[in-house]
């Protein structure tokens, strides 16, 4: 049904600019994709848009490029109205020479959208498609717009949206005391992202410790399931799990979940603090993306100063079992409204302050954060002695 739909040109995503990616099969997706992420590595500020054939290639593409929009070829009479939605600056074949390629050449001409061919290989591909998207600052303000707002959004952002926070009030959490209060003034706090060490065997040492997670992907899993504090980027997650203590990024992203869950007569019942708001908080507003909840997560740990801090799962998407514990076929890099560089300075400013017992279980984190040796106790040494709590 929704696929019928989405080639239809209807219940597509709506953003701010994307590369659009047509493409005969999953094979030519593949085949192409690192030539087309180098192009958007040169031109962020746009999303890229994987269109296939329907039929199981799709499915499989969702899950290999998850941080891409992955979509149906639209039928060729709705083609404008596709394009109105996804909003491309410019068109990617991918496919043979022949009546395929041919017939998206002329109906790509008729809505008055650039269109390059795509082989690949091709040793001047990536400039010279990168030459047909406009050079834009890689500000904040051009990351978070990659999608434009819902009308719940926008509704958020107005002067009765913004409200939320004072209607439920008495749930909220406003000081970093009343947050280690909430807690149980923890003495050992882990810290889990979703990626694949967060199922490091090592772990089961802090079988006891208080335990912070980031959305809910991690709910079948079956590993460290019952954490005391869940921070929220995936608007989804009181829906789909039950948290004493939820933690938000800003203002905004609260009100919006707490006015999502009101609206489905499911009035929120959880606690929840906003990291932004916090006393003392570094805040997420001054790098130049957004920073990830994992990152926030850690720089949440840091500023309750728990005597030990175990921090894994976060693995930078760089993990050679893939994003996720279990495989899964996902290997591409971070969303693109996020960025490498803010997610590792943000936690190695969140830690140079922090006095405590520090393990880190990812190679990928400790190696990229570069901390003192003395700072942190390797992770063959995770599961010998505990810290006195």
């Amino acid at each position: 049904m929704r696929t019928g739909l989405r080639r239809a040109g209807f219940a597509l995503p709506s953003l701010g600019r994307s590369l659009w990616v047509i493409a005969a099969d999953g094979a030519a997706v593949e085949a192409a994709y690192p030539q087309l992420d180098a192009v958007l590595e040169r031109r962020p500020g746009h999303l890229m848009v994987l269109s296939v054939p329907p039929g199981a290639e799709l499915g499989y593409l969702v899950v290999r490029y998850e941080r891409e929009v992955v979509l149906p070829l639209p039928m060729m009479s709705a083609v404008g109205r596709y394009a109105r939605s996804i909003n491309p600056g410019l068109a990617v074949l991918l496919g043979p020479d022949g009546p395929w390629r041919a017939a998206w050449q002329r109906k790509l001409a008729a809505i008055g959208l650039p269109v390059e061919l795509l082989s690949p290989g091709d040793p001047g591909a990536v400039e010279r498609l990168a030459g047909r998207l406009p050079l834009l600052a890689p500000t904040r303000e051009l990351r978070e717009s990659l999608r434009r707002p819902s009308s719940l959004a926008r509704f958020v952002l107005g002067p009765i949206g913004r409200r939320a926070l004072d209607v439920f009030a008495h749930n909220r959490i406003r000081s970093w005391a009343e947050l280690g209060e909430a807690l149980g003034r923890p003495q050992s706090i882990v810290c889990l992202g979703n990626g694949p060490t967060s199922e490091d065997p090592a772990l089961s040492a802090y079988a006891g410790d208080t335990l912070f997670r980031v959305n809910w992907r991690w709910r079948g899993r079956g590993v460290m399931t019952a954490p005391q504090l869940v921070f929220v980027g995936d608007p989804r997650t009181p829906a789909r799990l039950a948290a004493p203590i939820y933690g938000f990024r800003t203002i905004e992203d609260a009100n919006y979940v707490l006015w999502r869950r009101s609206l489905v007569l499911h009035p929120p019942r959880f606690r929840f603090f906003v990291f932004d708001a916090m006393e003392n908080s570094s805040g997420s507003q001054g790098w130049r993306a957004r920073p990830t909840n994992g990152a926030i997560m850690v720089a949440t740990a840091a500023a309750l100063r728990p005597r030990r801090l175990v921090i894994a799962g976060i693995d930078l998407y760089s993990h050679p079992g893939g994003r996720y514990p279990g495989g899964g076929g996902a290997h591409d890099g971070y969303n693109r409204v996020h960025d490498r560089h803010v997610e590792i300075e943000m936690i190695r400013q969140a830690l140079s302050g922090y006095s405590g017992e520090l393990r880190i279980l990812s190679p990928m984190l400790s190696a990229a954060l570069r901390l003192p040796t003395d700072k942190i106790i390797p992770a063959d040494a995770a599961s010998g002695r505990r810290a006195r709590s």
